[in-house]
């Protein structure tokens, strides 16, 4: 109880943060569903505030001595395929580890990344979708995208 915790000599900030009773109103009746319903209510709590980490695909590729180039959405409008955030690692033989789309935007990326040598470390290049090439190519969703190449 509570009350406990404060004889133990809790912090009544501590105390605060804490959620009780655990597991999102969905009416769970067996253990399962009550396991569900605390799940639920983890997963809800997580991802309160954004977060920004690497996927363990993009981890790999970064320890991949092959890889060359970081490859990160930094900048979309319109419907784009992937958010900001996303990340890829291109490695010298074209391999990647992640995706920030799939598509022609993804194979161009990928193409200058693989010889990406500029003397600073990076660079910004943004590619339209909404433009007539595009969508000749099928991708007719009309977004823009900024993406950051980074020296590995």
């Amino acid at each position: 109880s509570f009350e406990r915790l404060r004889q133990d000599g809790v912090e009544e900030e501590e105390i605060r943060k804490i959620h009780a009773p655990i597991g999102l109103a969905i009416s769970a009746q067996t253990p399962a569903e009550i396991g569900v319903s605390i799940c639920a209510e983890i997963i809800q709590e997580k991802n309160k505030y954004p977060r920004k980490t690497l996927e363990e695909e993009v981890l790999r590729g970064i320890r991949d001595e092959n890889a060359v180039t970081m490859v990160t959405v930094v900048e979309k409008s319109g419907s784009s395929p992937r958010g900001e955030g996303t990340r890829m690692v291109v490695c010298r033989d074209g391999s990647i580890y992640g995706t920030i789309g799939g598509g022609p935007i993804e194979f161009a990326a990928v193409k200058e990344a693989r010889n990406f040598s500029d003397a600073g470390g990076f660079s910004i290049r943004e590619y339209d979708l909404s433009n007539s090439k595009a969508a000749t190519l099928g991708m007719v969703c009309g977004g823009k995208v900024k993406v950051l190449f980074e020296k590995l």
